[in-house]
């Protein structure tokens, strides 16, 4: 539940469109120096934002354990 809510204030407070969130990897997440790093799907554009401080947690502690390189969680 925390990890949902924790994604989803992410994806509001950056602006993230469903494609860019979907597309979100691991690489693009700078947890040393906090930094979010998305390339806008529309332009191309890429950008950096600071990392919530919530989704800089639970990002560290699911980093411990990764499956996969994508940084979103997918169900089926």
């Amino acid at each position: 539940m925390a990890r949902d809510a924790t994604l989803i204030r992410v994806a509001y407070r950056h602006g993230l469109r469903v494609s860019e969130r979907v597309r979100l990897r691991w690489d693009q997440v700078d947890l040393q120096h906090g930094l979010l790093h998305v390339t806008r799907r529309k332009h191309g554009i890429a950008s950096v934002h600071p990392l919530l401080r919530a989704l800089h947690r639970l990002q560290r502690d699911t980093r411990r354990r990764p499956t996969c390189s994508s940084a979103s969680v997918r169900r089926r």
